[in-house]
């Protein structure tokens, strides 16, 4: 039989990373251009997002997202739905990317807006 040790009281804890993350966020002085940079993109996705969420795909994304319910706590772009964060979450990227106009970073070959900032703005208004 195996046993996996459990940590004591005393064991580091993963919360000082964690506070210190949050701490660095809250209080990082964030430059005017990195500002607008950033609203562009957000604009960008959210431009991709409207724009894919009549498609078929995301449609199907939704109506799943509807028959699993979820309290509303967060809004299904293009649609009246809303529902908990991490399916609105779901159903925004979804949409965000169906029309391949989201961003892409060519290196990793990733688009990184569509989970990033579908997340964040399900978990903001959550």
């Amino acid at each position: 039989m195996t046993t996996t040790e459990r940590p004591s009281s005393t064991a580091p804890s993963d919360a000082a990373p964690t506070s210190a993350l949050a701490d660095f966020v809250v209080h990082a002085a964030v430059p005017d251009a990195v500002r607008d940079v950033t609203r562009r993109y957000v604009l960008d996705w959210l431009g991709s997002t409207i724009g894919g969420s009549t498609m078929q795909p995301p449609t199907i994304v939704r109506e799943v997202v509807e028959a699993l319910g979820g309290h509303e706590q967060a809004t299904v772009i293009g649609s009246p739905q809303r529902t908990s964060a991490p399916l609105a979450a779901l159903a925004n990227a979804a949409a965000s990317h169906v029309l391949e106009m989201d961003d892409l970073d060519r290196g990793s070959v990733y688009h990184p807006a569509a989970p990033t900032v579908a997340a964040a703005l399900a978990l903001g208004e959550s």
